[in-house]
């Protein structure tokens, strides 16, 4: 599953919180490469996982992905900013 959320080119992206079901996700910043990695490795082994990414292209936006996801789960993301 993918979600883009805007996000204004001045301010900066820190946080997010994502529940699917009964479970919680809190995020933790890594290196771009160590994110891919781990995001990677839980949905191979059939773990719900989340990564965020800030994207800049022609504006700026925030793309979550989450893998592993049971179907007919309810979704619930919240993004900190700065």
């Amino acid at each position: 599953m993918e979600y883009s959320q805007p996000m204004h080119a001045k301010v900066v992206f820190d946080k997010f919180e994502i529940k699917v079901g009964d479970k919680q996700l809190v995020s933790q910043v890594r290196t771009t490469e160590e994110a891919q990695q781990i995001y990677d490795d839980s949905v191979a082994s059939g773990n719900v996982a989340a990564i965020g990414r800030h994207m800049r292209n022609t504006e700026d936006y925030i793309k979550f992905f989450v893998g592993a996801m049971p179907p007919h789960v309810p979704i619930i993301i919240k993004s900190s900013f700065h």
